[in-house]
């Protein structure tokens, strides 16, 4: 089924996107929580939202907006935990 799909991507696409594919399977791989999921999903919107910086620091900034959402999904999360009585 690969090589059929493989026909209908203009080669002028290259490599680039044959990389973007990879990590999308990496990536759904990994993502086996709605913490992942959500931290995924800031970093993809950051990183689209930040697109005309400099450098290709929107990926910097992506990868910085997804760290600090999850530290605060997670600091909620303990935090909820800890109130309610329930073990984490």
């Amino acid at each position: 089924m690969g090589i059929f799909l493989a026909g209908l991507i203009p080669a002028a696409w290259g490599l680039g996107f044959a990389g973007i594919l990879a990590l999308l399977g990496i990536l759904m791989s990994l993502a086996s929580s709605r913490l992942r999921w959500v931290s995924a999903g800031v970093a993809g919107a950051a990183a689209v939202a930040a697109f005309a910086l400099p450098f290709k620091l929107n990926i910097l900034l992506a990868i910085a907006a997804a760290v600090a959402m999850s530290l605060l999904l997670e600091s909620a999360r303990r935090a909820r935990d800890t109130t309610s009585g329930g073990s984490a």
